[in-house]
């Protein structure tokens, strides 16, 4: 089994960054993990041309990292908004 890659973006279109997920560093991402307006936690799969299978570790392994990041990026929204008053 590859190792997933995960990398923090950001796009001007979002008012948050996501986390994209993919195979391996070479490859695009498959999915990405997204925290949308009301501030919950989203899971994007991209169409592509090739099956995308994950088994049960990564699926958990995957829903780890995306809650983590999601904690990370509403924490640093909520330290934002209170140093702006």
């Amino acid at each position: 089994m590859e190792k997933l890659h995960f990398v923090k973006a950001s796009d001007v279109d979002y008012d948050f960054c996501f986390l994209e997920i993919s195979r391996n560093e070479s490859e695009p991402p498959f999915m990405d993990a997204r925290i949308s307006e009301d501030r919950t936690l989203i899971f994007v799969i991209y169409k592509s041309h090739s099956e995308v299978s994950i088994s049960p570790e990564e699926w958990i392994l995957i829903h780890e990292k995306a809650a983590n990041f999601y904690k990370s990026e509403i924490e640093n929204e909520n330290s934002f908004g209170d140093f702006k008053g």
